[in-house]
């Protein structure tokens, strides 16, 4: 039932669809207590991680995070670091199975606010800026034949992103295939002759030693 203003209150949406023993237990935790995501895909920008900053010193919190049951992070990394970064410590996690929306209602702010506004600017725009695709972790998930990430990008796009990265990729993988060395022991050798010192040259760099002129 709308009220005098014509809009409808929070108690009227809701009360349709969810019975009072039916709603989640939300707690309390720390912002320290969840996990980042080892694999996202957003390695994020400096531009875009300060203007997420300035948006949380400026409004508040805005949009809520998305958890897996074990509280890692799946989206909202960088704004889970931008909260820490400025000191924000404590966290309202309300537990849920995907089927109901879950909505942040800022009772501070009114939809014709210039401060509402500009909060609504911010949040399209860094999360514009801020978005630098990961090519390596992405194309894991690209050719993981679980994934589908079709639905989210065209060929066209997934090149564009691996352009010029896949040599890279593979010369860090022949650097760590290299063995490291904990120590080196260097000798000198006398040779008496100079094809005896060349023999002797040969074989050592025949055996993986690195040999000094």
């Amino acid at each position: 039932m709308a009220g005098k203003t014509g809009r409808l209150t929070m108690t009227t949406l809701l009360l349709p669809f969810l019975e009072e023993d039916s709603l989640p237990e939300v707690r309390k935790a720390k912002l320290s207590d969840l996990k980042q995501d080892e694999k996202n895909l957003n390695l994020g920008s400096e531009r875009g991680q300060a203007m997420i900053e300035n948006s949380f010193s400026k409004f508040g919190a805005g949009r809520s995070l998305v958890l897996d049951k074990n509280g890692t992070i799946l989206c909202g990394n960088h704004s889970a670091e931008a909260a820490a970064s400025i000191g924000m410590e404590d966290v309202v996690i309300v537990p849920t199975d995907g089927k109901q929306l879950v909505c942040v209602q800022r009772m501070d702010l009114d939809a014709d606010d210039p401060m509402a506004r500009e909060l609504a600017i911010a949040d399209n725009r860094s999360s514009e800026v801020s978005l630098t695709w990961d090519p390596k972790a992405l194309k894991e998930d690209w050719d993981n034949p679980e994934i589908n990430l079709q639905a989210f990008f065209t060929e066209e796009e997934v090149e564009s992103i691996f352009h010029g990265e896949e040599d890279t990729w593979q010369d860090e993988e022949e650097k760590e295939k290299e063995p490291q060395l904990d120590h080196q022991l260097r000798l000198k050798v006398d040779c008496r002759t100079y094809e005896e010192k060349e023999d002797l040259r040969q074989r050592l760099l025949g055996e993986g030693f690195i040999v000094l002129p």
